[in-house]
């Protein structure tokens, strides 16, 4: 009776492990992928839900539907790092009236040009 009672224990245990995160097999089935990120204090590690567009959130809260993919496009991203750092979007460039300056979208949004010296506009 003790080596069945072993057996079964052992079987039910082995199919606890088994199972997955749910919320990280829920992030996968819609697309995304799971990264464990550790928080600034150090309180241990949570599992983010990233998901093609580069946005990511909490992947519990993601299951809860508690926040989504941004679902803006890379080209959306780089205006709206411009116009938050104070420029305006025009083409594939950011311009900076305060400074007269311009920079490549691209390289503005990569910290490759900078807004105050960027390349001067005569």
């Amino acid at each position: 009776m003790k080596k069945l009672l072993l057996v079964v224990g052992l079987l039910l245990s082995g199919s606890v492990f088994a199972f997955g995160n749910p919320a990280s097999d829920f992030c996968v089935q819609h697309g995304g992928h799971v990264e464990i990120r550790t928080p600034m204090g150090g309180d241990g590690e949570k599992g983010y839900c990233v998901f093609n567009d580069g946005s990511s959130c909490e992947e519990y809260a993601f299951m809860k539907g508690q926040c989504k993919p941004s679902g803006k496009t890379h080209k959306q991203k780089l205006v709206d790092h411009c116009v938050k750092k104070g420029g305006f979007a025009t083409g594939d460039v950011c311009k900076f009236a305060k400074w007269n300056t311009t920079c490549d979208l691209e390289d503005f949004y990569n910290h490759k040009c900078n807004r105050k010296k960027g390349n001067r506009v005569y």
